[in-house]
């Protein structure tokens, strides 16, 4: 019967050594890839910071001429049936209906 126990024992302990020594390997591989990941996030961070910074002037000129368009789309549609290469003949009132 005592063999018995000690084997267990032994069994217990070794099981025990090789679960505490695959957590430890687990828990240093998880803070490992945590701190590349952070390391990733920041240079992308800072990369589109960097982006931001240069193309801020790029993209306010592109805000503003399509701010711009839309008001010369409209009134170019509005001018269009009024100019002589017009191709639909609409007579005058009915255009000015619109307005």
């Amino acid at each position: 019967m005592q063999r018995k126990s000690h084997y267990s024992s032994c069994r217990l302990k070794t099981s025990l050594l090789l679960f505490i020594f695959t957590w430890s390997r687990l828990r240093r591989d998880f803070f490992y890839v945590r701190e590349q990941i952070r390391a990733i996030e920041n240079r992308y961070r800072a990369e589109l910071e960097k982006w931001k910074l240069e193309s801020v002037v790029e993209i306010w000129t592109d805000s503003v001429n399509r701010s711009h368009s839309t008001p010369k789309g409209r009134i170019a549609e509005q001018m269009a049936p009024v100019l002589p290469g017009f191709l639909f003949n609409l007579p005058i009132p009915a255009l000015l209906e619109q307005w």
